[in-house]
């Protein structure tokens, strides 16, 4: 309960730790994070190696490394947690990762067996690295190696061989436990992130491609080669002390059979059964319940314990006192009707390993301790480099502090990196069948090597062409931006991006012919324009001041030109004249036809020849000037402002209206045909008198034919309408009504036709 309690509260640590959330740099988390996993991973083994047997005696190395381990846990949990939440919010999402995450971490500490739940459980938190973002080539780099280091040192760790310690060091180990399951999942996880984007970070192209060539195949290469020189090393060494073991196996029994047959032929127990050789041997015996005989040097333990012990040579041939090594030959057998135990002891010392590594060809070692401190290797040393230790294990009795067990002993060799490849090119000199398969190795390295400069070449060769392609690309779009809309892309290839860069001729063509068309039509807007203010200039300003006689007059062309005209004229006898015109078609054609009209008009004495003779005369004109088909409707007419005299005639011209002070409606309807379809054409003249307060109104088809969204006209009735309320008003207040009624009865921007209108008012 106290682990647990001791748990929670470095749990809570932590919590408080992210809860305050200064905001670290990537930096510092890096720091922690090293430092966290040095503390928790390597230090407490360091520790171990370096207090060597006294370890286990220790237990306040073992609280000590328990601590520096719980410390170094936290600092790597605290790092953990600012690189999941790099660039995160507060929010919700994030609260409930970081709740299960401690849930996840409360219960590995519940029981050993959970602690692969803890991984599992903090998954949805661990895929999240965007501190990766921004981050440039070097620096990716940089966090690829140490993520593959932090994988390495997550897995591997100095054996710490600590006490088994109980209290405060005990329940300060579930932390770190834990972190041991967290650090290389998440440095796995994270290194598709880094590696990915080192690959996205390199701007140049080919820079791109021979990098990926080198990673899928220099390097896949280099590693094929190093597992075949690691396997085949391991193979050898493994073999050689394999080998060694059973040469130590083989003498043991060589020398039981010894003793045997010594026994047998003389009835004494040969005092050098290992050989002569080999010195220093020692024999125990004891016959029945005799005590113990001891011949040569007495060993320093109890030859009593040695003999009262069932183990047989036969399974283990080595011992090993913790002080030296011995080979064993041991005789059970019956002399003088009484059963003898013959034990033969002879010390494995450098001479006797001396002629097994001879034989084996490379150095045999026993080594009783694997540990990292202190290895008591027996046999010859080599200290050759670029050579791999590994061998094969042999039974041997090993006395501890009750007696005698049965363990086993390391019996290690070791090999060259590449030896085996030495052994082939060895063997090419020494028969035939060596150098065949010599040949073939050679064959096939040159092929493989062949192959790998094809590919290399061609990589090489892609990439300045994908870097070629790029670079006319980005030149093309550089003339682009500068408005060289004549340039074009040079086709040197039919790949993807050359089809990408003849697109881009493509686009350049439609580009340029667009230009070419808005710069048209830019000059067609210009001359509009222009022919627009000319139309308007041709239009009056403003009407006349003629005291006795109220003016207004407005024309509102549906495009930039329009076919209408309006035009008043003061006569020499004080008299005024009004005129409205309607030409047929619209835009610039009937503007043209429309300042026909009027200059064949403003050459006629109206004031002299009268509204009818000025229409005929105007009509054989533009009978004479114009295509057939296009016409001129008008409507002229000459008020005489003193008595209100008003003479009139209309050319097919939808007839004025005369509203009278009472508000009383009258059509103008006395005229003849268009003006333009036939040249001797006659066109009657009325008159009448303008009464006082009474209002002449002549429009254009633009009023009466403006259409709703349903399609339907404002005709002459709503016209009516609309004139009855604008008793009492201006004539160019009844002109303003008049258009907001046409407007307010249209769609917005719905106007087909040029609208005109004149008033002419008798105050």
């Amino acid at each position: 309960m106290g682990g647990f309690l001791v748990h929670l509260l470095g749990l809570a640590a932590a919590a408080v730790w992210l809860r305050l959330r200064p905001r670290c740099r990537l930096n510092t988390l890096f720091l922690l994070w090293w430092i966290g996993l040095i503390l928790s991973r390597q230090v407490p083994g360091l520790l171990s190696q370096a207090a060597g047997e006294a370890a286990p005696e220790s237990g306040v190395l073992g609280s000590v490394a328990s601590i520096l381990a719980w410390i170094g846990s936290l600092l790597t949990l605290r790092a953990l947690l600012g690189f999941v939440l790099w660039d995160r919010p507060w929010r919700r999402r994030e609260r409930v990762w970081v709740v299960l995450f401690g849930a996840a971490l409360v219960f590995g500490a519940l029981s050993t067996s959970a602690l692969p739940a803890v991984g599992f459980l903090a998954l949805p938190l661990l895929f999240s690295y965007r501190w990766v973002s921004g981050m440039g080539v070097g620096r990716l780099a940089l966090v690829t190696l140490s993520g593959v280091l932090s994988f390495a040192l997550g897995l591997i760790s100095l054996p710490a061989n600590l006490p088994n310690a109980s209290g405060l060091a005990g329940a300060l180990r579930a932390l770190p436990a834990e972190t041991t399951i967290l650090i290389p999942l998440y440095a796995l996880l994270s290194l598709p992130a880094s590696t990915g984007r080192i690959h996205l970070s390199i701007r140049r192209i080919w820079v791109r491609l021979v990098g990926s060539h080198l990673l899928a195949g220099l390097i896949p290469i280099v590693l094929v080669v190093l597992f075949l020189f690691l396997s085949g090393a391991f193979y050898l060494s493994e073999y050689r002390g394999a080998v060694g073991a059973r040469l130590l196996t083989d003498a043991s029994s060589v020398a039981t059979g010894e003793i045997a047959r010594g026994l047998a032929a003389t009835g004494r127990i040969p005092p050098e059964p290992f050989g002569s050789r080999i010195g220093g041997q020692i024999i125990l015996a004891r016959l029945g319940t005799a005590p113990v005989e001891v011949v040569g040097e007495r060993p320093a333990f109890s030859p009593d314990s040695l003999l009262a012990c069932e183990v047989p040579s036969t399974r283990t041939p080595l011992l090993w006192d913790r002080r030296t090594v011995y080979l064993r030959a041991r005789l059970d057998t019956l002399y003088q009707g009484a059963p003898l135990r013959i034990e033969a002891l002879a010390r494995v010392d450098s001479l006797h390993m001396e002629r097994i590594s001879r034989f084996v060809g490379m150095p045999v070692r026993v080594n009783p301790s694997m540990r990292a401190s202190a290895s008591a290797a027996v046999g010859p040393e080599d200290r050759g480099a670029w050579q791999l230790q590994w061998g094969s294990t042999l039974s041997c009795l090993r006395w501890i502090s009750t007696g005698w067990a049965d363990d086993d002993i390391f019996v290690s060799s070791s090999a060259r990196f590449g030896e085996e490849f030495g052994t082939i090119f060895h063997g090419a000199n020494e028969g035939s069948t060596g150098l065949v398969v010599f040949i073939a190795l050679v064959v096939i390295a040159v092929l493989f090597l062949g192959a790998i400069w094809m590919t290399g070449v061609k990589v090489l060769e892609m990439g300045r062409s994908i870097t070629h392609a790029v670079r006319s690309l980005t030149d093309g779009t550089a003339a682009l931006r500068k408005g060289e809309l004549d340039y074009r892309i040079r086709i040197e290839g039919e790949d993807e991006l050359w089809g990408v860069a003849d697109s881009f001729n493509q686009m350049a063509e439609g580009l340029e012919r667009i230009r070419s068309l808005e710069l048209e039509q830019q000059r067609r807007d210009e001359e509009l324009r222009l022919a627009r203010e000319i139309q308007q200039r041709l239009l009056p300003s403003g009407p006349p001041d003629v005291p006795g006689l109220e003016l207004a007059g407005l024309s509102l062309p549906a495009r930039e030109v329009g076919g209408d005209y309006f035009d008043f004229f003061v006569l020499g006898s004080g008299r005024v004249g009004l005129a409205i015109a309607d030409v047929s078609g619209k835009g610039t054609p009937a503007a043209l036809l429309m300042s026909a009209f009027r200059a064949s008009l403003r050459s006629q004495d109206l004031d002299r020849l009268g509204p009818a003779e000025v229409l005929s005369r105007v009509n054989r004109f533009i009978h004479s000037s114009v295509d057939p088909g296009r016409f001129v409707t008008a409507f002229l007419a000459v008020i005489d402002p003193a008595t209100g005299a008003l003479r009139y005639s209309c050319a097919g011209h939808d007839a004025p209206l005369l509203i009278d002070a009472d508000g009383t409606l009258s059509l103008l309807a006395e005229g003849g045909l268009l003006l333009g379809l036939q040249p001797q054409a006659h066109y009657p003249e009325a008159a009448l008198t303008l009464a006082p307060g009474a209002l002449l109104l002549g429009y254009t088809d633009g009023v009466t034919e403006a259409q709703d969204a349903a399609g339907d006209f404002f005709g002459n009735q709503r016209l009516e309408i609309a004139l009855r309320g604008c008793s009492g008003r201006t004539c160019n207040q009844v002109l303003d009504r008049l258009v907001q009624e046409v407007r307010a009865f249209s769609p917005p921007g719905s106007q087909h036709d040029d609208i005109t209108i004149i008033a002419a008012r008798r105050p």
